[in-house]
């Protein structure tokens, strides 16, 4: 019963649970839009700008404070804007920015745009931390909320086939994260040979097989019924992820030219969506050699969502790169920041007016195939996001005592506080598996689709109290779970 329950988690966090397998295939994209999901997950940063003011007017020294602190101002305002307030979001940011308004004291700008930004030494890239520990919470937020029916909205579950939702966000975010801070992002690839590159996207790619091929053996050691329209019979969200870091490190043995990495994953990308569009690739995911959609046969027509879609992917990796290429440059003045943010800005504009064009003119958006649709509105929603992350991390620097929009005076000394985001990004891969084994004891020991609203709540608060808690004790006592 255990094993059952841990595989709902784990299922549940790629659209598997059961509520999301009575939806249907095709929802309407007026139902949940691009600009709506943007929106929806755009609470995340502006919690940060939030946390960031009230900090400025607050004392909060004890680590159960900034936890307390942390919790109030970031995690159950997420929560709330996925469950509570979902269908009147547009309120639920107002009352965001009164209170962003309310809270703002007297900034201090710089004399010259050539002055050092104040967290530019001490605290790195403090913004790109945040964004990827906000992605993790929501995902763990997501994975529990969607057993709740009468909580978490149908127009937020994954489409299988084509469209726009909320958790339709998660692997391509999940991804687009790890290629920003992956070692060719970070300058640390050179002089490497072919044989050490791909020794070490092995390694690092070890633990994601061991995890994909676990949840494949306890789906059917305990004959759970998993939905194959995603990634197919035998793949899951882990092949995938370990499937692009090694496509990704073969591209860059056979190109290499990491500067040029979001020129070769736009060329990986259009090509995709011409063999989807001309040759009919398209057509044959869905369909399958007989026609009929079923996932039998051979391997690959098992597993053909999962496998093909690796490449759309691993074309969002390599834009991800070159995204993380730029921000990872020397910067430390407000114009060289400024600058980043002006320029992903940008990119964020310019990826969704093509995402807009590919989805209405050439395919819909699928994250079942990873399309070029999908890769646009990837790169437009998470360059979105982290310009949001940026923003609050320069309103937090113009004030009196310029800290991390997510963290405190003491994150950078070895991580002895109680702030959240800070405790998640050190542990990112332990919080997501902690919050799917939570998700699959919670539907042990409950029936979710049975719960009312506010007894859901009451859950919902009580998990990410608990996946909270547990990262940050880890933090506080300086302990990491990655060994690979």
């Amino acid at each position: 019963q255990v094993i059952t329950g841990i595989s709902s988690g784990i299922n549940a966090e790629y659209g598997l649970s059961d509520v999301s397998r009575q939806s249907p295939q095709w929802i309407s994209s007026s139902e949940d839009s691009m600009l709506k999901v943007g929106t929806i997950l755009s609470v995340g940063p502006l919690c940060l700008i939030l946390r960031s003011l009230l900090l400025n007017r607050l004392t909060v020294t004890q680590k159960w404070q900034q936890f307390s602190f942390d919790f109030l101002t970031i995690i159950l305002p997420i929560l709330l804007s996925f469950t509570a307030f979902s269908t009147n979001i547009s309120a639920y940011i107002t009352l965001l920015l009164l209170a962003i308004v309310c809270s703002a004291k007297r900034f201090t700008l710089p004399r010259s745009l050539d002055e050092t930004f104040p967290l530019a030494h001490r605290h790195g890239r403090s913004f790109i931390n945040s964004y990827r520990a906000l992605v993790n919470i929501c995902t763990v937020i997501v994975i529990l909320a969607v057993d709740f029916p009468s909580l978490f909205p149908m127009a937020f579950h994954k489409r299988y086939t084509r469209g726009y939702s909320v958790m339709d966000t998660g692997v391509g975010s999940f991804v687009f994260s790890h290629a920003l801070v992956s070692p060719e992002s970070r300058h640390r690839d050179q002089g490497r040979s072919f044989l050490s590159r791909l020794k070490s996207a092995l390694t690092s790619s070890s633990v994601l097989i061991i995890l994909g091929l676990v949840r494949l053996f306890v789906t059917w050691l305990t004959n759970y019924t998993v939905s194959e329209d995603e990634y197919g019979k035998h793949w899951n969200f882990f092949f995938t992820l370990a499937m692009v870091k090694i496509l990704v490190t073969a591209t860059f043995c056979v190109l290499p030219f990491p500067s040029q990495s979001g020129v070769i994953g736009v060329a990986v990308g259009v090509g995709y969506q011409f063999l989807l569009s001309c040759y009919q690739l398209q057509d044959w995911i869905l369909t399958g050699d007989d026609g009929s959609g079923a996932y039998n046969g051979g391997l690959l027509n098992s597993n053909r969502p999962g496998i093909l879609s690796s490449v759309g992917f691993c074309s969002l990796y390599l834009v991800g790169v070159q995204v993380g290429r730029h921000i990872f440059r020397p910067s430390v003045s407000w114009r060289s920041h400024l600058t980043t943010l002006h320029t992903l800005s940008l990119v964020s504009l310019v990826a969704s007016m093509l995402a807009w064009a590919t989805h209405t003119r050439l395919s819909p958006s699928s994250r079942m195939m990873a399309n070029l649709g999908y890769i646009t509105w990837q790169v437009a929603h998470n360059t979105f996001l982290i310009v949001l992350s940026l923003g609050a991390d320069m309103i937090s620097a113009a004030q009196d005592h310029p800290r991390p929009a997510s963290g405190c005076q003491q994150c950078p000394e070895g991580g002895k506080c109680g702030c959240v985001l800070g405790a998640v990004n050190r542990n990112q891969m332990f919080t997501f598996l902690l919050g799917n084994v939570l998700t699959g004891l919670a539907n042990l020991t409950c029936r979710p689709e049975e719960i009312g609203a506010w007894g859901g709540m009451v859950v919902m608060v009580g998990y990410c109290g608990v996946v909270c808690g547990v990262v940050v004790v880890l933090s506080v006592n300086n302990v990491r779970t990655k060994f690979w």
